[in-house]
């Protein structure tokens, strides 16, 4: 028996919202649980900001989530071949803002959304802008593809897989090209599920990711048991991919068995041209990082795809 637990302080003139506050004791529980440590965790020694701007923070996103989405949307990263640079595809990534606030990255919110049921119909609706934003990009670009990240919350619902293609249904959008990308927790689940769900969703022709490969829990099993249509290697493993010999030899390996089952690898985090030629020593594969493009606007994204169509880029 494992016991995991979340605690927090709610001080005098702190946010007080019954709602925000339990999805505060869970994201503080889950962290519990991730580190493994069966240690109870307190809200605020999770970073060293403001406990309470935070928590009035994560109530107005909250709010937010649950209500109209008024102040959420999507950046898009681009994803080139490695060895042409042609744009294949982007990522669709998650952003808040409501001023005087700015943007708020998704690494202040996203963990603790995910752990809240209201989550999945947000997740919907992050699907259904990426899907609408890619068709307007597919007009000039018809074999470019979306990614958008799912989590285990998710993934758990029996549901996704027709709620998934209802939206492409809506959106006349075609199932092959969209990728989901599953994120760390999701690779938690029970194998057995995780495949069955993952066919379901291979089957009606959306394409699945490994999100984040070589670091947490990420492991040979999933690998060897769960067939996608690509596997993304996290941008810290690609950073120490050039100086260590052990890191190659993963990385070869993966290149060798992905050439034969179809399988693309990924690159997140490329940053610079050396590692960009380092790379394409692993064949045909993916590139994704700053050295192609940082998260940008769909405006933007349409004036980078179609520069590459055109060979201005």
């Amino acid at each position: 028996l494992n016991v995991f637990a979340g605690a927090a302080e709610i001080r005098p003139g702190m946010v007080n919202d019954r709602d925000t506050i339990r999805s505060e004791l869970i994201f503080a529980a889950e962290k519990s649980r991730y580190t493994r440590n069966d240690k109870l965790v307190f809200i605020d020694e999770m970073d060293e900001r403001s406990p309470q701007a935070d928590l009035e923070l994560l109530t107005e996103i909250y709010r937010d989530a649950a209500g109209g989405m008024e102040y959420f949307y999507l950046k898009y990263q681009p994803i080139v071949k490695t060895q042409t640079g042609d744009v294949v595809g982007a990522e669709a990534l998650l952003r808040w803002q409501n001023l005087p606030n700015g943007e708020v990255m998704p690494g202040r919110f996203i963990d603790f959304l995910e752990t809240d049921p209201c989550f999945y119909n947000m997740g919907l609706w992050i699907i259904r802008q990426a899907v609408r934003a890619a068709s307007i990009v597919r007009i000039n670009n018809r074999s470019f593809k979306i990614s958008v990240n799912v989590t285990s919350l998710q993934m758990r619902n029996d549901c996704f897989t027709k709620d998934v293609m209802a939206i492409l249904r809506e959106m006349n959008y075609p199932p092959e090209g969209l990728i989901l990308e599953l994120t760390e927790r999701s690779k938690e689940l029970d194998v057995d599920y995780l495949k069955r769900v993952i066919s379901e969703l291979r089957e009606e022709g959306v394409q699945v990711a490994f999100d984040d490969m070589g670091t947490g829990y990420s492991t040979i099993n999933l690998l060897l048991n769960i067939s996608v249509d690509e596997v993304k290697l996290d941008g810290k493993f690609v950073k120490k991919l050039k100086d260590d010999e052990s890191y190659q030899i993963y990385t070869e390996a993966l290149a060798k068995s992905y050439g034969i089952t179809g399988t693309t690898i990924c690159f997140e985090g490329v940053e610079t041209k050396e590692m960009h030629e380092f790379l394409k020593r692993y064949g045909n594969s993916y590139c994704q990082g700053y050295l192609f493009g940082k998260p940008m606007e769909l405006k933007e994204l349409l004036d980078f795809t179609n520069g590459a169509v055109n060979g201005t880029i």
